[in-house]
């Protein structure tokens, strides 16, 4: 939780602006107590169609927070001082490690898989960080919101036409489903723990 030691010394979720694409990028600091910042292990997002870019420039690279002093366009809008699992607003928002990240353009946020907290976590152009679905701890239950567990999910996908937020999880090897309006939790494929390879 927050005040620990993170692996790396991880301390915040970056968005960087290039090329009309998303970055998630991992910043630690150094003995000096400077920034490290460090690129995250999944691909960058780079969105196929013009309506997409145009979002992420208007809602989120233009935002209050963007640094626009910077050659690069780099800013952080969601993660803070410290590595846990901590909601809230911009510096105050906590991240024990964010391995994903989502586009909701109908609503205007980032959703943010926070693989060691076990939580989805939902982020707006005004650094607001709250919990999408996910509890207190590891485990496997459909439910809404915080009554749902995950263990270790790692990766996510917004199917704009069912509004639903996709997630992969590690550990539990399934295929989750989350409604991004009323928050309820579905498993959509797999079996609980069970690994393998087989259609059905």
């Amino acid at each position: 939780g927050p005040g620990g030691t993170a692996p790396g010394g991880l301390r915040a979720m970056r968005i960087e602006a290039g090329g009309g694409k998303l970055r998630l990028r991992r910043a630690s600091s150094d003995r000096s107590g400077g920034d490290q910042v460090k690129k995250a292990s999944f691909p960058d997002y780079h969105p196929k169609s013009q309506e997409m870019r145009q979002f992420l420039q208007d809602t989120f690279f233009d935002s209050k927070f963007m640094d626009k002093s910077s050659a690069r366009m780099v800013t952080t809008i969601a993660g803070g001082m410290d590595y846990g699992d901590r909601d809230g607003f911009h510096k105050y928002a906590f991240f024990e490690y964010p391995s994903d990240v989502a586009v909701d353009p109908v609503r205007k946020c980032v959703y943010v898989v926070d693989s060691a907290s076990n939580k989805i976590k939902k982020t707006t152009p005004d650094g607001e960080v709250t919990t999408l679905a996910g509890g207190s701890s590891a485990g496997y239950r459909d439910g809404k919101g915080a009554r749902a567990k995950f263990f270790y999910p790692f990766g996510c996908f917004f199917d704009r036409l069912n509004d639903r937020l996709l997630v992969a999880e590690r550990y539990n090897m399934l295929i989750r489903a989350i409604d991004v309006e009323t928050q309820q939790v579905t498993t959509l494929a797999g079996t609980n723990g069970t690994y393998g390879w087989g259609d059905g």
